[in-house]
């Protein structure tokens, strides 16, 4: 628990990371929502067929599930909304044909115009020539709606890597081509586009080293108001999803923190204040003010608090 401290949070010493053009964020490679089956009686499902394939490759997206991001909320338990808020969030919601809930994901996705734009289908061969509901309804209207091309079909119920590179050209041949990484400008939380939400959060959580969802909240509606704590908890739980943070109970912590605190390769491109400086005074608050995240530290982290 956080325990009565002379500051309600520690505003003063986390200055310098919400300051002007505090840092950068790299773009350059696409939130991908990845739908579809679970793998079943030893069968691999497509999507993670696709998974392991681009796991081999250079990463040129950033691939989110929704199975791996929902168990992190700390909030309404309803898959459905959830799924809808990733989907929003993403910059491609790419979506395998193979089982009935993938069916059912595919009609709740043409039936919302703004994830429909940016949906893609992979769909089998022999699955795509069926004059199905499916292929006739939900599948016609997103190739209508999406600025993808919107639907790939394989040629068998397999994806080779040949497979999942022609799937990741095609995504970045419609994400725009970002020459720039994104340069923070303190704003009102809301109006910040989302890779600048989603690093503002991943910050927060790196410099004080372990938090809960409601301390990130406080944190950054100090600096930047008009802050949604739901928002903010989402966005932990994708973050967590991602791999960036993992979480302990209600405690958010960035795993690499001590050594490469912003996961460079993934969110935050480079910051242009003392990082380490703020990181230990984060903790001297936390020694002071933090109970529950002293204690957690010390004894899971091994950190010196």
């Amino acid at each position: 628990m956080v325990t009565p401290a002379k500051e309600d949070n520690p505003t003063g010493f986390l200055s310098p990371a919400f300051g002007k053009e505090a840092f950068r964020v790299d773009r350059s490679r696409p939130i991908v929502f990845v739908c579809g089956s679970r793998n079943s009686n030893g069968n691999v499902a497509l999507r993670h067929q696709f998974l392991n394939e681009i796991d081999k490759l250079p990463r040129r997206i950033i691939p989110v599930l929704a199975e791996k991001s929902y168990p992190h909320q700390l909030i309404e338990r309803n898959i459905l909304k959830f799924e809808q808020f990733i989907a929003s969030a993403a910059n491609c919601v790419l979506i395998f044909v193979e089982s009935a809930g993938s069916f059912a994901e595919t009609g709740l996705f043409a039936g919302l115009s703004m994830i429909a734009k940016k949906t893609f289908v992979i769909n089998t061969r022999a699955e795509a020539t069926e004059e199905s509901f499916l292929n006739l309804g939900p599948i016609k209207l997103i190739r209508k709606e999406s600025n993808f091309d919107a639907v790939v079909d394989l040629d068998a119920k397999a994806v080779t890597s040949a497979d999942a590179t022609r799937i990741v050209d095609a995504i970045l041949a419609t994400y725009p081509k970002y020459e720039n990484t994104l340069v923070f400008q303190p704003n009102k939380f809301k109006d910040l586009e989302l890779r600048l939400q989603l690093a503002c959060v991943h910050m927060a959580v790196t410099l004080l080293r372990a938090a809960s969802a409601s301390l990130v909240t406080s944190v950054l509606r100090n600096h930047l108001k008009a802050v949604d704590g739901e928002i903010v908890e989402r966005y932990l739980s994708l973050l967590t999803s991602i791999g960036i943070l993992q979480r302990s109970d209600e405690l958010y912590f960035n795993p690499g923190a001590g050594t490469d605190p912003f996961n460079c390769d993934v969110l935050i491109h480079s910051a242009s204040f003392s990082v380490h400086n703020v990181m230990a005074k984060a903790l001297e608050w936390q020694a002071t003010n933090n109970t529950q995240a002293t204690v957690f530290l010390r004894e899971q982290l091994k950190v010196d608090i």
